[in-house]
């Protein structure tokens, strides 16, 4: 399925604080089509393919919106490629550099991505019979942490928390904790970076495997860090998994 564009603004936001040097190669912000129509001037829509010229088409670079492009693709004996790249609008551009900064600025989270040797680190291990995988935002063997940056409409410690349990951040927590331990990285804290995507994008830190959990709500129901709540729900779902596969038998709900 298409990315929401609460997660196209989450990438565009990892990719201004992890690796601003691939903005430009990810992401493209629309201009005005510029299809001209008879008697009406230039288009006043967005575009929403960008086209690069290419030795067939020197001329063919600029911006379509969805319907002049599905005209002009008729036009061309063979087929330019669009633009890979993922395509903003001014707002979401302007939106996401600002909660960049925001984030960039706020003194807790500064030293830790200071801390940081590694962004977007990937991992590959295994679990019993299971190949994981996961992409940690960030790596400070010097505060043996994991970074994890996220946006979010409302980071209040009484929200977040809620947002923690109902996303599964606790079990993201504890599956890339598990990650690292394979791979003999030392890593003991997990700590979330959770930005506001709503002037003025306040910004907060959630420790995930502190005990016990500093926020209000569910979380508080643990009992012990989010982590390890995350971790014995993990075990439990491997086992299921690992069952479901043995078996080739995948219950749903209860019929009755």
């Amino acid at each position: 399925s298409d990315p929401t564009p609460a997660m196209i603004l989450g990438s565009a936001v990892d990719c201004l604080v992890f690796n601003p040097n691939l903005w430009n190669e990810r992401f493209a912000v629309a201009e005005q089509c510029e299809t001209f129509t008879k008697g009406q001037g230039r288009c006043s829509r967005k575009g929403s393919v960008h086209i690069e010229p290419s030795p067939n088409y020197p001329d063919s670079n600029g911006w379509y919106c969805t319907q002049h492009w599905n005209s002009a693709k008729k036009l061309f004996k063979e087929m330019p490629e669009p633009d890979t790249a993922c395509i903003l609008s001014p707002d979401q551009s302007s939106t996401a550099f600002n909660m960049a900064k925001a984030v960039l600025n706020h003194d807790g989270a500064k030293v830790l991505l200071d801390s940081c040797e590694h962004f977007q680190l990937s991992l590959v291990w295994r679990e019993n019979n299971l190949i994981c995988k996961g992409r940690l935002d960030g790596l400070s063997s010097e505060l043996e942490t994991v970074i994890d940056l996220k946006t979010c409409a409302d980071a209040s410690p009484e929200a977040f928390s809620r947002k923690v349990a109902d996303f599964g951040y606790h079990r993201q927590a504890a599956m890339y904790l598990r990650g690292c331990a394979y791979h003999a990285i030392e890593a003991q804290n997990y700590v979330i970076i959770a930005v506001e995507s709503d002037p003025p994008h306040a910004v907060a830190l959630y420790t995930l495997t502190e005990r016990p959990w500093i926020g209000a709500g569910r979380p508080q129901a643990y009992g012990s860090s989010p982590v390890e709540y995350g971790n014995r729900e993990l075990l439990r779902l491997f086992d299921i998994y690992e069952r479901c596969e043995a078996t080739g038998e995948w219950p749903t709900y209860p019929s009755q």
